[in-house]
């Protein structure tokens, strides 16, 4: 290693003359020495169990597609194995791939699970029960969860706030078909909504100087 007499100091790079004060170094340069200590690589536990649901998930697909072939063509009922089967695949990467951020993580499953349930519901020819009851419950449990997560991590307002925002907007999305009277069943979506109105008027009573520095921020004012 270098070594600078003048200034004190040990230098590991391969220099000539003493980065701080240009003189003289003595000592041999060690380019074998690294400059940043090295970082393991640490790989996440729970990804072999991944890869055993994902090899899981295969094995059923196909086993549903070849048993469907083997009996009678005439009803796809595979397809929705297979469906299934993809939403679970789904849900559980994202919740892996998230799984630094609980609030995101919440906020995805959101989303994931909504456009999941959506789709499957028009292609099993729209019974409606995506918008009446999954939807809703869905939203509910976010804004749950949202709460539990904030209060038990002690987690800054900076850190929580947008998510608090978007899971609020998110559960009023079932007032759309709610007032063009697309609903059978409406309570779900009417208890959704007066709780994502009282979540949100929560934040604007309770955290109004957050929330308006978060707004501020995204939207830049």
């Amino acid at each position: 290693m270098l070594f600078c007499n003048k200034c004190n100091v040990s230098i590991r790079t391969n220099h000539t003359h003493c980065p701080l004060c240009q003189g003289e170094l003595t000592g041999t340069s060690d380019e074998k020495d690294p400059i940043f200590p090295e970082i393991p690589e640490t790989s996440y536990p729970g990804m072999p169990f991944f890869r055993w649901f994902s090899f899981a998930c295969v094995v059923v697909a196909i086993a549903a597609v070849s048993l469907n072939f083997m009996i009678s063509t005439a009803y796809w009922w595979s397809l929705f194995v297979v469906g299934g089967m993809l939403c679970m695949w789904v849900a559980l990467a994202v919740g892996i791939v998230k799984r630094h951020n609980l609030l995101k993580n919440a906020i995805w499953q959101l989303i994931v699970i909504s456009a999941a349930v959506l789709l499957w519901d028009v292609w099993t020819g729209w019974a409606g029960w995506s918008m009446e009851y999954v939807i809703p419950a869905v939203c509910i449990l976010t804004i749950a969860s949202m709460l539990t997560i904030s209060t038990v991590q002690h987690l800054p307002v900076q850190e929580y706030m947008s998510y608090w925002l978007m899971a609020g907007v998110f559960g009023l999305l079932p007032l759309i078909p709610l007032l063009l009277q697309k609903l059978t069943v409406r309570y779900p979506s009417v208890i959704c909504i007066g709780t994502s109105l009282v979540f949100l008027a929560y934040v604007a009573i309770f955290r109004h100087k957050e929330m308006a520095a978060e707004l501020r921020k995204k939207f830049h004012l």
